[in-house]
């Protein structure tokens, strides 16, 4: 029995001499020998010569590489025969023995795990395997990161390079991942032999720590126009949620009447007007309105956001004048002083600004020089004084107009109505009176009427008759209303003619 060892790798070709050599002492034909190997079709073939002595060497020659880890023991037999056929046998053992020509192989080649974002210290995440088909040192491995992405994370992930086990050794960044890792085991041998590498891939569980973050990009400046048209847009809305999956997806709602929220895209929304706005019956008493923003993540439990943000609503000119009543009346005695107050208008206007300031003017009329109105104030005055007895009564109209771009106007009834003043003295209808009466008639006979007017009105009308007190001797008396009566009985003879006043 012969035991050879020959290591894997072995050249084609190469010689091992078999330490063992053969003789046989016949003569003739029974002193020749003959060699067979078997079994026969191995990687080797057996070769031998005769040396001068008469002995025969022999030596087993490689036919084919030998790889151990496809057969790493062979067992053959060297016969020998003489021309007698008597036979001698020799067994060979041979042992491949192992170099380092296998590169260490991850099974598998890819990993893929998930961890919790909180997972502790020390806390054994998974184990990576590479096999090699090598024996003893040149399949002992070892392992290595050769990269991790991002490079940041060599403070939180470590390996054991004796087994493989990925670890965690800090704490990860806050809602970041996926990480990937690659890795190389490396055997023991000589020259190292290093594996393809591995890829492992580190998905962070997210807890749902974080509450919505909400942005609000208010356009100009905070304003709209009241009466804006549907849809208008009034604000952009950015809303970003830390943690990840449906913990980092948030929705929003608008908590208004007036306004909606238009999703654009998952982190981004648009608040538009939803209604006709009226400012005057929305804000009665501010302008600004308060819109609130509400944002809410999908997790378990969920997470909400507030957020608010102010609009001014802008007026327009929307409203018309009104004035508190549509008759206004007001008197002024004749012969009144320059710039006499006789009434006062008002009108209000429920716009805002200038929208909402009125001014008044006298819509244009024959005599509307006789008066004027403050502008500001609807004081009208008298510019002149008035005479009754001319025009007793006014009647025209006054305007308030507010000061819009496109002012709106209002128009009232003003009716003025002069009182009289006892500014004119009675008129007789002629300039003398001729009247005639019998002698001797009865005391109380009547012998005329007079007849006076007064363009006055009222008391200031009332006219009285009589004759003046140096008359009095006369045989006359005047009665209310003008008749003059015989206050004795007359006598021609003694006078017939008499000439007095009234």
């Amino acid at each position: 029995v012969l035991n050879l060892d020959i290591p894997e790798g072995t050249p084609v070709g190469t010689s091992y001499e078999l330490q063992t050599s053969v003789s046989d002492l016949d003569s003739g034909s029974f002193g020749e020998v003959s060699f067979t190997l078997e079994p026969n079709g191995t990687s080797f073939r057996l070769e031998h010569h005769k040396n001068l002595d008469g002995t025969y060497s022999l030596s087993l020659v490689l036919n084919l590489t030998l790889d151990r880890e496809l057969w790493f023991t062979y067992q053959l037999f060297v016969r020998a025969f003489d021309g007698g056929n008597s036979a001698a046998k020799l067994t060979i053992n041979i042992n491949v023995t192992d170099i380092n020509d296998n590169r260490p192989v991850f099974q598998p080649k890819e990993y893929n795990v998930t961890i919790d974002e909180d997972i502790a210290n020390g806390t054994s995440i998974l184990n990576v395997t590479a096999t090699d088909r090598d024996i003893e040192e040149n399949a002992r491995l070892s392992y290595y990161f050769t990269s991790l992405e991002p490079a940041s994370i060599s403070n939180s992930i470590g390996i054991i390079e004796e087994t493989g086990e990925i670890y965690v050794k800090g704490r990860f960044q806050e809602e970041t991942g996926p990480f990937t890792l690659y890795l190389e085991a490396r055997d023991h041998g000589n020259p190292v032999k290093k594996s393809l590498q591995a890829q492992v891939i580190i998905n962070i569980k997210d807890k749902n720590d974080n509450a919505p973050e909400i942005k609000i990009n208010v356009l100009k400046e905070g304003h709209v126009k009241e009466h804006s048209d549907i849809g208008t847009p009034v604000a952009y809305i950015n809303v970003n949620d830390a943690d990840k999956g449906q913990n980092g997806e948030a929705t929003c709602e608008c908590d208004s009447e007036y306004f909606e929220i238009v999703n654009q895209s998952p982190t981004s929304y648009r608040v538009d007007v939803a209604v006709d706005i009226d400012r005057e019956l929305l804000l009665k008493e501010s302008p600004v309105f308060s819109v609130f923003i509400n944002c809410t993540d999908q997790g378990t439990p969920a997470l909400s956001s507030n957020k608010s943000f102010n609009l001014s609503i802008d007026d327009i000119n929307d409203n018309d004048p009104i004035f508190t009543s549509q008759l206004y009346s007001g008197d002024i005695t004749e012969n009144n002083v320059n710039g006499f107050v006789i009434l006062r208008v008002t009108a209000t206007d429920r716009d805002a600004g200038r929208n909402g300031q009125i001014k008044y003017k006298i819509k244009p009329f024959e005599n509307v020089t006789r008066f004027m109105i403050e502008e500001y104030t609807g004081i009208l005055k008298a510019t002149v004084g008035l005479d009754r007895e001319t025009k007793s009564k006014y009647q025209f109209d006054i305007i308030a107009s507010d000061h819009g771009a496109q002012p709106k106007t209002a128009q009232t009834r003003v009716n003025v109505v002069v009182k009289d003043a006892n500014d004119n003295a009675p008129k007789f209808k002629g300039d003398s009176y001729a009247m005639s009466v019998f002698e001797n008639s009865n005391i109380s006979t009547s012998i005329g009427q007079v007849n006076a007017t007064d363009a006055d009105l009222g008391v200031n009308s009332k006219i009285s008759y009589a004759i003046p007190t140096r008359y009095n001797n006369y045989p006359f008396r005047i009665l209310d209303d003008g008749t003059v009566v015989l206050k004795r009985v007359l006598d021609r003879e003694e006078k017939s003619r008499y000439k007095f006043e009234i």
